[in-house]
């Protein structure tokens, strides 16, 4: 979850046993465009209109991954009014 909040998205708890309709309610509702699951779960979200990825299959990729926080040069100046 601190990695969605850190890249600026938002976590929305979703019940992969809840009924296809209540699910894509909660997707739209929300405006959900990316869903990160796990392969099992895939099929619950499969009839949604979001891109889906499963984190498991990406395992060795983000184990690859440079663990230190990236750097951005900015400042409150830098900010529009």
């Amino acid at each position: 979850m601190l990695g969605i909040l850190k890249a600026g998205g938002a976590y929305v708890p979703l019940d992969p046993g809840y009924p296809s309709a209540r699910l894509s309610f909660m997707l739209a509702d929300a405006g959900v465009t990316l869903l990160l699951t796990e392969k099992q779960q895939r099929a619950s979200f499969q009839d949604q209109n979001t891109r889906i990825i499963c984190v498991d299959e990406l395992a060795e990729q983000i184990a690859a991954c440079d663990e230190t926080d990236p750097q951005a040069d900015i400042a409150p100046t830098t900010w529009p009014m």
